[in-house]
Protein backbone atom coordinates (compact mmCIF):
# COMPACT_ATOMS: atom_id res chain seq x y z
CA UNK A 1 0.00 0.00 0.00
CA UNK A 2 1.71 3.26 -1.25
CA UNK A 3 1.43 6.55 1.52
CA UNK A 4 -0.81 8.84 1.75
CA UNK A 5 -0.32 11.96 -0.57
CA UNK A 6 0.04 14.94 2.02
CA UNK A 7 0.37 18.23 -0.08
CA UNK A 8 0.40 21.55 2.16
CA UNK A 9 1.41 23.63 -1.38
CA UNK A 10 -1.01 21.73 -3.22
CA UNK A 11 -3.48 22.41 -0.77
CA UNK A 12 -3.24 26.63 -0.10
CA UNK A 13 -2.64 26.45 -4.30
CA UNK A 14 -6.28 24.93 -4.18
CA UNK A 15 -7.95 27.92 -1.63
CA UNK A 16 -6.64 30.61 -4.27
CA UNK A 17 -8.49 28.75 -7.28
CA UNK A 18 -11.96 28.55 -5.67
CA UNK A 19 -13.80 31.58 -5.39
CA UNK A 20 -17.40 29.96 -4.35
CA UNK A 21 -18.98 26.96 -3.22
CA UNK A 22 -19.01 24.00 -5.99
CA UNK A 23 -22.59 23.56 -4.43
CA UNK A 24 -24.30 26.39 -3.35
CA UNK A 25 -22.23 29.41 -5.47
CA UNK A 26 -21.78 31.19 -2.29
CA UNK A 27 -18.49 33.16 -2.31
CA UNK A 28 -18.29 33.80 2.01
CA UNK A 29 -16.34 31.76 4.11
CA UNK A 30 -14.98 28.70 1.60
CA UNK A 31 -13.54 25.25 3.06
CA UNK A 32 -11.83 22.91 1.35
CA UNK A 33 -13.79 19.40 2.29
CA UNK A 34 -11.82 16.21 2.06
CA UNK A 35 -13.87 13.55 -0.06
CA UNK A 36 -12.14 10.82 1.92
CA UNK A 37 -11.40 12.39 5.04
CA UNK A 38 -7.79 12.72 5.70
CA UNK A 39 -7.41 11.03 8.78
CA UNK A 40 -9.31 8.17 6.81
CA UNK A 41 -6.17 8.07 4.58
CA UNK A 42 -7.85 10.46 1.67
CA UNK A 43 -5.03 12.28 -0.07
CA UNK A 44 -4.39 15.99 -0.70
CA UNK A 45 -5.79 15.70 -4.32
CA UNK A 46 -7.79 17.61 -6.35
CA UNK A 47 -9.86 14.70 -6.79
CA UNK A 48 -10.42 14.57 -3.29
CA UNK A 49 -11.55 18.12 -2.41
CA UNK A 50 -14.36 20.14 -2.76
CA UNK A 51 -14.34 23.60 -2.01
CA UNK A 52 -17.92 24.40 0.11
CA UNK A 53 -19.00 26.95 1.99
CA UNK A 54 -18.71 26.87 5.67
CA UNK A 55 -22.55 26.52 6.69
CA UNK A 56 -22.58 23.91 3.98
CA UNK A 57 -19.40 22.18 5.53
CA UNK A 58 -20.23 22.20 9.01
CA UNK A 59 -23.88 20.70 8.35
CA UNK A 60 -22.00 17.91 6.40
CA UNK A 61 -19.63 17.32 9.03
CA UNK A 62 -23.05 17.18 11.77
CA UNK A 63 -24.34 14.54 9.51
CA UNK A 64 -27.37 17.00 8.13
CA UNK A 65 -29.09 14.99 5.29
CA UNK A 66 -29.43 17.91 3.60
CA UNK A 67 -26.23 19.19 3.15
CA UNK A 68 -25.07 15.29 2.50
CA UNK A 69 -27.31 15.15 -0.09
CA UNK A 70 -26.10 18.28 -1.78
CA UNK A 71 -22.87 17.19 -1.95
CA UNK A 72 -23.90 13.91 -3.27
CA UNK A 73 -26.26 15.05 -6.32
CA UNK A 74 -22.81 17.21 -6.40
CA UNK A 75 -20.08 14.52 -7.15
CA UNK A 76 -22.82 12.57 -8.93
CA UNK A 77 -23.85 15.32 -11.94
CA UNK A 78 -20.79 17.64 -11.65
CA UNK A 79 -17.26 15.44 -10.65
CA UNK A 80 -16.65 12.35 -12.20
CA UNK A 81 -13.21 13.00 -10.98
CA UNK A 82 -14.28 12.35 -7.44
CA UNK A 83 -16.26 9.34 -7.85
CA UNK A 84 -13.28 7.84 -9.54
CA UNK A 85 -11.12 8.45 -6.66
CA UNK A 86 -13.76 7.22 -4.68
CA UNK A 87 -13.81 3.96 -6.56
CA UNK A 88 -9.92 3.61 -6.70
CA UNK A 89 -9.08 4.05 -3.44
CA UNK A 90 -12.08 1.86 -1.54
CA UNK A 91 -13.40 0.09 -4.33
CA UNK A 92 -16.97 -0.36 -6.55
CA UNK A 93 -18.94 -1.17 -3.10
CA UNK A 94 -17.66 1.20 -1.22
CA UNK A 95 -18.64 4.09 -3.88
CA UNK A 96 -21.94 2.89 -4.26
CA UNK A 97 -22.32 2.55 0.09
CA UNK A 98 -20.77 6.54 -0.73
CA UNK A 99 -23.79 7.30 -2.94
CA UNK A 100 -26.27 5.61 -0.59
CA UNK A 101 -25.15 7.42 2.55
CA UNK A 102 -25.26 10.66 0.48
CA UNK A 103 -28.86 9.87 -0.54
CA UNK A 104 -28.94 8.69 -3.89
CA UNK A 105 -29.57 5.28 -3.27
CA UNK A 106 -30.04 3.83 -6.71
Amino acid sequence: MTARINDPILLRLLKHEFDECEVSGSMNNLHLHHVIYRSQGGDDLRCNIICLSEEIHTQYHAGNPWAKGLLGRHVDESRPDVASYIAEKRGAGYLLEWFDRHGLAG
